[in-house]
């Protein structure tokens, strides 16, 4: 990764771990995951309205772990 100066896979998790930082794998997943039930809750298809209370309290959940 050009953040850290260097491409050792090894140093960057350790980098990370002591840092208190989660891995970009981790952090690209939650992304994902917010952008999905963000569609989620403002869709107009009936059947992804049954899930919005569900995606809401998923979205509460994970920003709140930020």
């Amino acid at each position: 990764m050009k953040i850290f100066k260097t491409n050792s896979k090894e140093i960057i998790n350790n980098y990370q771990l002591y840092v208190g930082l989660q891995p970009t794998y981790l952090m690209q997943l939650r992304k994902r995951k917010i952008n999905f039930l963000n569609k989620i809750s403002t869709t107009c298809n009936a059947l992804c309205k049954l899930f919005v209370s569900t995606a809401s309290s998923e979205m509460i959940t994970l920003c709140s772990a930020s």
